[in-house]
């Protein structure tokens, strides 16, 4: 299990399925994630390109990684809560009525998967994000 994210700094190939349940669309984003840090902070920031229903667009994310105590803490880049960073095990995120459950799991040195079950009235998704060092 890895509990130190400076473990992880660097640049990775980013592939990721979006699947939402509730309208039978898929959709994929393919780019990279780039790790920067400090002994604090790690700065987290996604860049690629996005198919929704046929359609390229842009995208990209920012989030960053602070310590929190003992641990670490991910946030967005506003400096918002978005869970513990905790591997190997369920996180949890309430974005208003939206409840997003996640899991980060490290395979390897060269390897990461994450995977979000998101609910709601209105959504119904599993995201999954592969990631492969660089």
């Amino acid at each position: 299990m890895l509990e130190d994210p400076h473990d992880l700094l660097g640049s990775w190939r980013l592939d990721r399925t979006i699947d939402d349940r509730l309208n039978s669309q898929r959709g994929c984003v393919h780019g990279t994630l780039t790790l920067t840090g400090a002994d604090d902070s790690i700065d987290w920031f996604e860049s690629g390109v996005m198919t929704w229903s046929g359609q390229p667009l842009a995208a990209s994310r920012r989030l960053r990684i602070v310590r929190d105590g003992a641990g670490w803490l991910v946030t967005f880049f506003d400096g918002k809560a978005f869970h513990p960073w905790s591997c190997d095990a369920w996180v949890h995120h309430q974005c208003g009525a939206d409840l997003y459950r996640g899991r980060i799991a490290v395979l390897d040195p060269e390897r990461i998967r994450t995977v979000w079950q998101v609910s709601g009235p209105a959504k119904e998704h599993t995201i999954t994000t592969r990631l492969r060092r660089s």
